[in-house]
């Protein structure tokens, strides 16, 4: 019997698991909406739902938990304390959805797209769009045969003995059943995407890049292991720098000008 099936495991240890988790919550507050595995998906939601949470307390706390587990601070930070909150400020709960896409042909493991809810270029939102044609000839066809019910004499019935009273009720039904369908549709492909009297924080402004610097370095850790040999451990030092781009000749040579720089350990 195996004891301990808190959380998924993914096939990695803890420290390579928490990085993809963190790369996944960060590439998702930056995009909206990630494609990924299923088991994946499902495990960076909760830690997803978690990050609105903390954005909407906006506390010195909330701050510093969230930059300690989002790469990226001089993007992610901004979006998810201005944009993000403000979306969900009204919203209790449910952040995120996830859709599933059916499964990868290389491997055959299921896939899925996790997005947060309400966002621009909406999933759902984006299918219901697509949906409501078809629905609205299928209303088109009923109502046809609710016409030839309707006026179907009983000279006519005897020739066409399916058009009965039972069969009007379940036409009737079908419209109502898709009347509902229909007013749900309609609903959802209205929906906001933000609140009124507000817009996304835009990241990167015309003629910005995005460049990160990383340095490597090993310290001892002043002890020894089982085998009498120094311990050491590998830090990684990663500098996220928003730079300006300019065009200095005619062969679109570019050189950068650092305006803006955030330190991210």
């Amino acid at each position: 019997m195996r004891h301990g099936l808190a959380l998924r495991k993914l096939g990695r240890d803890s420290s390579h698991r928490r990085a993809l988790l963190r790369n996944l919550v960060s590439a998702l507050v930056l995009h909206d909406r990630i494609t990924t595995t299923l088991p994946k998906a499902k495990e960076a939601q909760a830690l997803a739902d978690k990050m609105i949470t903390l954005a909407k307390k906006n506390t010195p706390q909330a701050r510093k938990a969230a930059a300690a587990f989002l790469f990226q601070h001089s993007i992610t930070m901004p979006k998810l304390f201005d944009a993000l909150a403000a979306r969900y400020a009204n919203r209790p709960g449910g952040y995120t959805r996830i859709i599933k896409t059916g499964f990868n042909p290389r491997d055959s493991s299921p896939t899925a797209i996790l997005e947060y809810v309400d966002a621009p270029g909406d999933t759902k939102i984006a299918m219901a769009a697509q949906q409501l044609p078809a629905l609205h000839a299928k209303q088109k066809q009923l109502r046809a045969q609710l016409r030839e019910v309707d006026g179907v004499t009983a000279r006519a019935a005897k020739d066409k003995p399916w058009l009965d009273g039972e069969t009007k009720g379940n036409l009737l039904r079908r419209m109502r059943a898709l009347e509902k369908v229909e007013n749900k549709l309609t609903r959802v492909a209205q929906m906001p995407f933000l609140p009124e009297g507000h817009q996304e924080v835009k990241t990167l402004k015309k003629g910005q890049e995005i460049r990160v610097d990383k340095k490597v370095w090993v310290e001892a850790l002043g002890d020894r292991d089982r085998h009498g040999k120094p311990r050491h451990v590998v830090k990684v030092k990663r500098r996220t720098s928003i730079v300006e781009v300019a065009k200095v000749s005619i062969k679109d040579k570019k050189r950068t000008k650092i305006t803006n720089q955030h330190l991210a350990v």
